[in-house]
């Protein structure tokens, strides 16, 4: 089974594009948001793993990257990547129907992405969201200066596109992936000082308003992630444990894109078994968050 391809309006009538594996009679589906710099494209084979357990799956390219319209690695504000996920939803629940159980996965930055949506929707009927190493802070060390720099243009140069600074070899320990992502053209290492400035105040309100997310969460957390702070990631979760049911998952040497990593499969297991565990609790009927947790 291959990805279909299609595009949508998303907040601001910029053209986004998405991807969709479906499978006859879903068991469910599971929305999926890519990392920076990346696209739906990678996620292929976690779709043909999804599908082959009886779940559809549908992932959009954010503004900016992939095959979606915008500068690469730039956004005026974090919301619309928030309202550009709220709009996709819809558009899902539009071709599957709306009794089709709803599992969301962000990866890097899409986790970010999922947190904040969710908080900001936190009545949206789903079963739960999986977190693969969430972007609640970075983990390469950004000098002084330049963060001093980047907040003058985050208002006098906003789209001024700069590097990254990603490091390929950091994504995986698998060197077919390392090499598929150097090669792949519509990958892109590009960011801008306003994208900066956004993920850095939105990190802010992921922890500040982590009580308003009350879904059922998997946090998938590579030890060894050179890209993203593991130990960010625990404290969120050991914080959302507070008020909502969170499983972790750490995997012990891995790099950050443990569902590319050469142990994938462990991953791909632990979310399809705790997928498994949601979907029957709520006899095809989401709920909301009260009754999740």
């Amino acid at each position: 089974m291959r990805g279909a391809h299609a595009y949508f309006s998303g907040s601001g009538n910029i053209r986004l594009h998405y991807r969709c594996w479906d499978v006859p009679t879903p068991r469910a589906v599971v929305i999926i948001c890519h990392g920076l710099g990346e696209h739906s494209g990678r996620y292929e084979e976690l779709a043909q793993d999804f599908a082959r357990a009886g779940l559809s799956s549908y992932a959009l390219d954010h503004r900016g990257h992939g095959r979606s319209d915008g500068r690469r690695g730039h956004v005026r504000r974090f919301t619309r990547y928030v309202h550009d996920l709220e709009k996709f939803r819809r558009r899902v629940f539009g071709a599957v129907g709306p009794d089709v159980p709803l599992i969301f996965l962000g990866h890097s930055l899409g986790g970010l992405i999922m947190i904040r949506y969710l908080q900001e929707y936190p009545a949206v009927p789903a079963h739960g969201v999986v977190l693969s190493a969430p972007l609640l802070g970075m983990a390469m060390e950004v000098p002084q200066w330049k963060e001093r720099l980047s907040g003058l243009l985050y208002y006098a140069m906003p789209a001024l596109p700069m590097s990254t600074g990603l490091d390929p070899e950091h994504l995986s320990h698998d060197p077919e992936v390392v090499a598929a992502y150097r090669r792949d053209a519509l990958v892109h290492d590009r960011i801008t000082p306003r994208l900066y400035g956004e993920i850095v105040g939105e990190i802010e309100q992921a922890f500040a308003k982590v009580s308003q997310l009350r879904l059922p969460v998997l946090v998938l957390i590579p030890s060894a992630d050179k890209i993203v702070r593991p130990d960010l990631m625990q404290q969120f979760a050991a914080e959302l444990r507070k008020v909502s049911p969170v499983q972790v998952r750490t995997f012990a040497g891995l790099y950050h894109e443990v569902l590319n990593e050469t142990t994938r499969s462990s991953a791909v297991a632990d979310i399809l078994g705790w997928i498994e565990r949601r979907i029957p609790q709520y006899s095809g009927s989401p709920t909301t968050a009260e009754s999740a947790s």
